[in-house]
């Protein structure tokens, strides 16, 4: 599992190198959770702007084209980490093994 920021779909090429090398899944919040979430950090660059929620509604609505690319999103907002990781799970197990099995194939 790779865990990338949000900008890394931007790249035609990231997001063509994740989905045939894995299996890609699109954890998204709404913007007030996600301002909630990334109050106090100074390590957002993103966000160091005079209206940070403005930016966090500006980002999600511009990379909204490239996430829908995703194999799979998740949407965050109400879940704990425990929740998250189970539906993770549940979402890509079939996918999981149907690539080992075209792998073995191979």
């Amino acid at each position: 599992m790779v865990a990338c920021g949000g900008g890394i779909v931007l790249d035609p090429a990231n997001i063509r190198l994740m989905k045939e090398t894995g299996i890609v899944v699109c954890l998204t919040a709404t913007a007030d959770v996600i301002m909630k979430r990334a109050s106090g950090s100074c390590d957002r660059p993103l966000l160091n702007v005079p209206d940070p929620q403005k930016q966090i509604e500006l980002l999600l609505k511009l990379r909204a084209p490239y996430y829908a690319r995703s194999d799979f999103t998740v949407n965050t907002s109400r879940m704990t980490p425990v929740q998250v990781v189970s539906r993770i799970i549940r979402l890509i197990s079939p996918k999981v093994k149907v690539k080992a099995e075209t792998r073995k194939g191979r």
